[in-house]
């Protein structure tokens, strides 16, 4: 045999073992994607031109179109791609993704993505469309980007990558969210869990531990500029003088708008954020082993606290992050984060605000496990002033309080037989 021919063997064998591989692998995860948007089908319609895959673990639509089955405005997205991480995940979706065993990186992202601006997809009320949406012009209105015809806007474009990434040896998720609407808004969210369970335990009920999370927001300078510019020609006034107004109105009015009340602290961030793009920056650092299921127990002051939340605007760091819930109002009238309900108190709040007010309370220390998360006043032997702070843990004779300090926190234990009593923050 000819050295030519040997080495034509030694190369093109292997090449069509790859080829062949990457054809049935290729198949397979088409018919899984096809299978996927069948089972999909009483829900949505997706459609898409052409499929391609690589064997770093990437399968990518081209030319999609997407209607939610209640939907007449179809949104399109030029390229959607789901990335792996290699090809051992190509050859798990070839079997069906299982909840029990998930690839350990999973990203979708979304590019080019199209949505008609008549669609309702912007507005986060239920239901969407214009029935839903606020009033022009308004706090919330603005905030919701109503009336962007009126800025000569006929489509709107986005882009998006989603993913988490699990590491089940050190039993963590991250999750990253990063979406741009182009020229308008760009946000970014980042999510950290601990403590996670098995794989095959995920679906248990079992719940993670938030370790940490992070959100960045920004609306784009010109076209704030652009919606404050024409909000304040329809007004008759300065652009100044038309922000101004927005936040000057009543409790009632931003409860319409937003379906919160803000405090000050909060009315200064929203209006820096509108009259100068100022971006946010958001973060969550929540006291050590608190459980997120007791969240709704407390009053929103505390819940500040025990989600360890930081908010800077622009740079500067906002320390007065009080807010209220939303005042009785119509229900014909949507706020920011409404679900379509009126927002009405409900029996069952004015129960709650019927019970006695939480105060300090001597406490046993046989019951402290149970109050974990709770503000404390921890009374030393010989010390008349006490330590104030969260506690967080109690363990090997010594109780773990973390107190926050000139914006910072700090972390300290105290020896429980140096302890002579404590009191918890609490309803009898």
């Amino acid at each position: 045999m000819k050295r030519t021919s040997r080495w034509l063997i030694i190369v093109i064998i292997p090449l069509l073992l790859f080829l062949g591989v990457k054809g049935v692998v290729h198949f397979k995860v088409r018919s899984e994607v096809d299978h996927f948007i069948t089972m999909a089908d009483p829900f949505v319609t997706i459609r898409y031109e052409s499929i391609s895959t690589s064997l770093l673990g990437v399968v990518a639509l081209e030319g999609v179109s997407v209607v939610p089955r209640d939907a007449v405005e179809v949104v399109r997205i030029g390229e959607l791609k789901l990335d792996g991480g290699d090809a051992a995940f190509l050859l798990q979706l070839t079997g069906g993704l299982s909840l029990e065993a998930p690839p350990e990186k999973l990203y979708i992202a979304a590019h080019r993505i199209e949505l008609p601006l008549d669609g309702g997809y912007l507005f986060m009320n239920e239901g969407g469309g214009s029935k839903n949406r606020p009033a022009e012009c308004t706090l919330g209105g603005i905030l919701q980007h109503v009336g962007l015809d009126r800025l000569d806007y006929t489509k709107l474009q986005a882009d998006m990558v989603l993913g988490y990434r699990y590491n089940p040896t050190a039993a963590t998720l991250a999750i990253d969210l990063d979406f741009s609407l182009q020229d308008i808004e760009s946000f970014q969210f980042t999510l950290l869990l601990s403590n996670l369970p098995t794989p095959g335990g995920m679906m248990t009920g079992a719940i993670p531990v938030l370790s940490e999370a992070a959100f960045d927001y920004q609306l784009e300078p010109d076209y704030i500029r652009g919606m404050t510019n024409y909000c304040a020609k329809q007004a008759g006034r300065t652009p100044a003088a038309f922000i101004n107004t927005l936040f000057a109105m009543s409790d009632q009015d931003f409860s319409h708008n937003l379906g919160f009340v803000p405090g000050r602290g909060l009315r200064a961030a929203l209006k820096s954020m509108i009259s100068r793009a100022a971006p946010v920056e958001m973060k969550f650092n929540p006291v050590a082993g608190f459980d997120l299921r007791k969240l709704g127990e407390y009053s929103t002051g505390r819940q500040i606290a025990l989600l360890g939340m930081e908010l800077s605007v622009g740079g500067k760091r906002i320390t007065d992050l009080d807010f209220s819930a939303q005042q009785n109002r119509s229900s014909t009238t949507p706020g920011l984060f409404d679900g379509g309900d009126s927002g009405a108190f409900t029996s069952e709040d004015q129960s709650r605000s019927a019970l006695p007010r939480a105060r300090y309370i001597e406490t046993g220390m046989n019951d402290l496990e149970r109050y974990l998360g709770y503000d404390v006043r921890i009374y030393q032997k010989n010390q008349k002033k006490p330590k104030v702070g969260i506690l967080n843990k109690m363990k090997e004779g010594v109780l773990e309080v973390e107190q926050r300090l000139h914006g910072g926190k700090m972390t300290m234990q105290i020896a429980i037989d140096r302890v002579e009593r404590v009191e918890v923050m609490r309803r009898r």
